[in-house]
């Protein structure tokens, strides 16, 4: 393990460099936190979208193989935010 020398020339203890590193580390893990929370309004609002078109076609067509198919993928990314909703927990369980 490398120590840094301090400004008066004694090493600085490996603890500090190893908690410096994960100061960095939990920043990094911060920022991926934000880019997956700002995917997630994204895809919320595709899901959303989704929804409507849904919800606005006749009922005759919502149970056509098109309307299925819409509500289907309403679903999909639905879930795909929830799952991605947990794993930023686990990730905010883990940099804590």
């Amino acid at each position: 393990m490398l120590l840094k020398k301090t400004t008066t020339g004694g090493e600085q203890s490996p603890h500090k460099t190893a908690t410096t590193m994960n100061a960095q580390r939990r920043k990094e893990i911060a920022k991926a936190i934000a880019l997956i929370e700002d995917a997630i309004a994204i895809l919320d609002s595709v899901a959303e979208e989704e929804r409507e078109a849904y919800d606005n076609l006749p009922e005759s067509l919502q149970y056509s193989e098109r309307g299925e198919r819409i509500g289907e993928c309403a679903d999909a990314i639905e879930g795909v935010c929830c799952e991605l909703t947990d794993q930023i927990d686990n990730l905010n369980d883990a940099i804590e």
